[in-house]
Parts: C-alpha cells; sequence; structure tokens
C-alpha cells in the first residue's frame, strides 16, 4: 500500500513538473548595449536608437564597408549578435 501512495505522489509531482520548467524560460533579450565612442560608424549608431530598422542597418553596414576596410572590433560584434 505505501507503494502505491509514493506512485501517486510522484505522478503529480510529475505532472506539476513541466509548469514550473515554463515558468525558467525566456524568449531571447536584445543584447546589451555597446559602447559607443567618438568614432562609431552611422551604422551602430543607427543600431542602438529607440526604433531600429533592420534594413537600413544592413544597407548603411554594406556601404560603410565597401569604402573601408573591415576591422573585427566590438561594432562588428555587436553587429553580428544584434
Amino acid at each position: 500500500m505505501p507503494f502505491i501512495i509514493f506512485n501517486r505522489l510522484n505522478m503529480r509531482l510529475l505532472a506539476l513538473l513541466p509548469i514550473f520548467l515554463v515558468l525558467h524560460l525566456s524568449a531571447q533579450q536584445k543584447p546589451e548595449s555597446v559602447h559607443l565612442g567618438p568614432d562609431a560608424p552611422e551604422w551602430i549608431n543607427m543600431m542602438v536608437s529607440d526604433h531600429p530598422n533592420v534594413l537600413e542597418i544592413q544597407q548603411a553596414y554594406n556601404n560603410y564597408y565597401e569604402s573601408n576596410p573591415f576591422e573585427k572590433n566590438s561594432y562588428t560584434q555587436f553587429y553580428k549578435r544584434w
């Protein structure tokens, strides 16, 4: 008899487990903002604006690196993760 009660208790706990797991789930968060120096390109300023437009930022990013050599820095890493 104690075994049956133990099984019922386990089944109730297993039924509640998904509820507790769902409470800990979260969606992707916006990456932390990058420090903007005086040399920051315009596309990074567009990214941290209140209402960024993805297509405009992609175009500005591509235009910037057509006329400037690509340099891996905190701005490009932020763009990659954004």
